[in-house]
């Protein structure tokens, strides 16, 4: 799949949740834009303070190395996030992201403006879509691409859908979204810890359920987090390291370009 960098607006900044912020882009290229899947993440390519937006080539190249390459005076930062929704018919797209210790994204994101700009790099989807049983586990940061996974699947797939969430406070996720699903799962739970805590007490939620006979295993968050769900999905559940999906977003206590 080709990728490409797209030049885009801020349309709308709005907060679903005290520690979260939703935001919205605008770009003439998102007007019939297609996801590949519900958990499709992209590169957001945010300019310095004070400066715009400037488009740069990097076809054929690592959008890491394009960035690097740049001098530093107008070097932007890069980070990852994932797609909460589309709107094709207007142009819009909209992302998620917790509010948290100051870095380069939750920096920008949180003095970001309608009518800022920014680049997007596309990239694409990793879940694996099945019907059958499946456990979905995420922290605050995985959760935005979870909700656009449940709201792709249909009710008998959510019957079959276990879905555990740690994260440090509830006020990192958008809970009224999250519970609204609830009674339609196999099995729910949000509970809360610090990320060192968290491989843990996800870890003592996904025991405490009848996980017999998974088919796939999504996880999405701190790496610590997703390595022990993979690691819990293997030794555990008895199941194949092709049938899991583990994104590493973030990892505690230093930087992911």
């Amino acid at each position: 799949m080709a990728h490409s960098l797209l030049s885009c607006t801020v349309a709308s900044v709005v907060d679903p949740c005290p520690n979260l912020r939703r935001i919205t882009l605008y770009s003439p290229s998102f007007v019939d834009y297609q996801i590949t899947g519900p958990d499709e993440f992209f590169g957001l390519v945010m300019p310095q303070p004070g400066q715009q937006f400037v488009p740069f080539e990097c076809q054929d190249v690592n959008v890491r190395a394009a960035v690097a390459a740049l001098p530093t005076e107008i070097r932007p930062n890069l980070r990852w996030y994932t797609v909460r929704r589309v709107d094709p018919a207007r142009g819009l797209l909209s992302f998620d992201v917790v509010l948290h210790a100051a870095g380069p994204g939750s920096t920008w994101v949180a003095t970001a403006q309608p009518g800022d700009t920014c680049g997007f790099w596309t990239a694409q989807s990793l879940w694996q879509p099945t019907t059958d049983t499946q456990v979905l586990v995420a922290d605050a940061t995985g959760t935005p691409a979870l909700l656009s996974i449940l709201d792709r699947l249909p009710s008998p797939a959510l019957a079959r859908c276990s879905v555990a969430v740690c994260t440090p406070s509830l006020h990192d996720v958008e809970l009224p979204a999250l519970t609204t699903y609830a009674p339609r799962l196999a099995n729910f739970a949000v509970t809360e810890a610090a990320p060192g805590n968290a491989p843990l007490v996800m870890e003592e939620t996904l025991s405490s359920w009848p996980l017999t006979d998974t088919a796939k295993l999504w996880a999405s968050g701190e790496d610590r987090l997703v390595k022990a769900a993979r690691r819990y999905g293997i030794h555990h559940l008895g199941m194949s390291a092709k049938d899991i999906t583990f994104v590493p977003f973030w990892y505690e206590g230093k930087p992911r370009p």
